[in-house]
């Protein structure tokens, strides 16, 4: 059948390929009246009113249009960001990266860590107060001040939902009796149990010098999904208001301006510096399993984070499409 239709392609291609001669020999029109200017010639070229492919074998064609959705299923990911990737967390598999072993700035994102040291060794009936050392760092909440008091948890919410400074320095100075130094010694020692080579933590808020790889940060997040899933409920929240012990109304507002739109979210962290650029870490679940995506570095933190996002569903779409 197919040797059937190959001979009729060929047919066809020199019945084309002859008219275009006779043609191109100067098949004029002879002017109707004296004086008339005849057309020009017409070229073979724009007599063939269809593609050539449309002659072509129906195989053939099948063919061009396999290879179509195979290109699209190995296009990457076009983003800014300085590092970047995608990861099966269940799976423990690497979907897509680039620079992903490259240490990057990671600003707040230092904020998980210090909420898992939090979550590790104060008890949840700790009870931790602002100082003015703390509010002298730049805060998200202007209604702080100096005596408010906040449960363990509850400052947890002010760490993950609205990323607040104050809260998160009074966390890493109320823990140990060691204060900031031994809280910051803490982060770096789970960072190092966990084999997260390129991850140095500076301070417990997110201002210093934390550095970090995306893919340190993928394997950060799968243990904290694993051993600590709660804690990335805290940061579920699109908006939360917070009342308490003393009376106190605190409405926390969440720093990630996509987790609406992102399917299967089961919690995320923003961070931006100057220095450091914008970065988001978010984990989601689908049928696959749970993933993270992670961008460090970029100008548009939300805008990379919906392309990777983006890239997943055509990649499982076409996926799905070649399997049919």
């Amino acid at each position: 059948m197919r040797i059937t239709q190959f001979f009729i392609a060929v047919l066809a291609l020199l019945v084309l390929w002859a008219g275009g001669r006779f043609l191109s020999r100067g098949a004029s029109v002879r002017p109707e009246r004296p004086g008339a200017r005849a057309d020009k010639p017409l070229s073979a070229n724009i007599l063939i009113p269809y593609p050539i492919s449309t002659f072509l074998p129906q195989f053939f064609q099948q063919k061009t249009a396999s290879s179509s959705v195979s290109e699209q299923i190995d296009a990457e990911p076009q983003v800014g960001a300085r590092a970047a990737g995608l990861w099966n967390l269940s799976a423990r598999e690497t979907l897509w990266s680039q620079n992903s072993d490259a240490p990057q700035g990671i600003a707040s994102l230092t904020k998980l860590m210090t909420a898992l040291v939090a979550r590790q060794y104060a008890s949840s009936t700790a009870i931790l107060t602002l100082t003015a050392d703390d509010l002298a760092v730049e805060s998200v909440n202007k209604d702080l001040r100096v005596g408010d008091q906040f449960t363990r948890d509850e400052a947890l919410y002010f760490l993950l939902i609205s990323s607040d400074n104050a809260i998160a320095r009074a966390v890493g100075r109320t823990v140990f009796r060691g204060g900031i130094p031994e809280f910051v010694a803490r982060m770096n020692r789970i960072a190092q149990e966990l084999g997260m080579a390129r991850t140095r933590f500076d301070d417990p808020v997110g201002l210093g010098k934390d550095v970090s790889s995306v893919s340190d940060l993928a394997v950060f997040a799968r243990f904290v999904e694993q051993q600590y899933p709660e804690l990335l409920s805290f940061s579920k929240y699109a908006r939360l208001t917070i009342v308490t012990e003393q009376g106190r109304t605190f409405v926390l507002n969440n720093t990630n301006a996509i987790l609406s739109q992102i399917p299967g979210f089961l919690g995320s962290k923003t961070g931006y510096t100057p220095e450091a650029g914008g970065s988001l870490l978010v984990v989601f679940k689908t049928d696959a399993g749970i993933f993270a995506s992670i961008v460090l570095g970029s100008n548009d933190r939300f805008g990379d984070t919906n392309e990777i996002l983006s890239w997943y569903s055509r990649r499982m779409s076409d996926t799905l499409k070649t399997l049919q």
